[in-house]
């Protein structure tokens, strides 16, 4: 219980300082929409898809091996981008993503995968990921075979 307690407190805390640091004066980082489908967060560079849930729930190999397959035509982009760009977010991405969600379409108030893995240990299997409910930015652990959001991220040009 002392660990959930810990683990609850240093995701909150990281919640607040990226909400802190990727403001400007108080308010939220400037979100640019493309018009192509992406959105770029001005602060980060990162160019997100527009469209928080083109994927619906998904496991995490499916996950892994689709976001990197994301190119321009599909899920309403007309960015030009292409194959192998499009990366799932880390945890603090979307923590701070879930603090503002300004402009962009379908987000779901669950639980998004994350690239940011751990080892669960013998007992639970090989590896897991971290996850992030975007209604409130909480952190927690999601097992590969469990079922979450997916939302694509790429490095700005």
């Amino acid at each position: 219980m002392k660990i959930n307690f810990i683990k609850r407190f240093i995701t909150i805390a990281a919640a607040a300082i990226l909400t802190l640091a990727c403001a400007a004066g108080g308010t939220f980082a400037e979100l640019k929409d493309n018009n192509n489908g992406t959105i770029t967060d001005t602060s980060t560079g990162l160019v997100w898809l527009k469209n928080a849930n083109c994927f619906g729930k998904r496991d995490w190999r499916w996950t892994m091996s689709s976001v990197s397959n994301l190119s321009s035509g599909d899920c309403g982009l007309t960015d030009k981008s292409a194959a192998g760009q499009w990366r799932l977010p880390s945890k603090v991405e979307l923590i701070a993503r879930a603090a503002n969600k300004t402009g962009f379409t379908n987000i779901q108030t669950d639980y998004y995968w994350s690239d940011s893995t751990y080892s669960f240990g013998a007992f639970f299997g090989a590896y897991a990921a971290w996850i992030v409910r975007m209604s409130d930015g909480n952190a927690s652990n999601g097992r590969e075979s469990n079922f979450y959001y997916v939302w694509p991220v790429r490095a700005g040009q």
